[in-house]
C-alpha cells in the first residue's frame, strides 16, 4: 500500500521549503516539497507559481505538525497557511 502524503504548510519560494526540509531531515522526519513545475523552472518565489507546499507522510502527521510549530515559533519562515 502506498503511503499518503498530506500538505502541512505552504511557503513562498522553494528555497524556504528546502530549509524546512533540512530541519525535518535532521530529526528523521521525511518531508517532500511540491511546487508548480512552471514556478520551479522559472525560479519564482512569489505569487501562486512561487508557492511551495510541504508534504509529510500521514503516519508522521502529528509529529510533523509539532515540529513545524516549534520551527515557526522561532521565527524561521513566513507563514502562509496554518493547518
Amino acid at each position: 500500500m502506498d503511503e499518503q502524503y498530506i500538505r502541512i504548510h505552504s511557503v513562498e519560494g522553494r528555497h524556504v521549503a528546502e530549509l524546512i526540509q533540512k530541519y525535518f531531515q535532521a530529526v528523521g522526519i521525511p518531508l517532500e516539497i511540491s511546487q508548480e513545475s512552471a514556478g520551479s523552472t522559472l525560479g519564482l518565489t512569489v505569487a501562486p507559481l512561487g508557492v511551495a507546499h510541504l508534504m509529510v507522510s500521514s503516519s508522521r502527521l502529528e509529529e510533523a505538525k509539532d515540529l513545524l510549530e516549534e520551527y515557526l515559533s522561532r521565527g524561521e519562515g513566513k507563514i502562509m497557511n496554518d493547518f
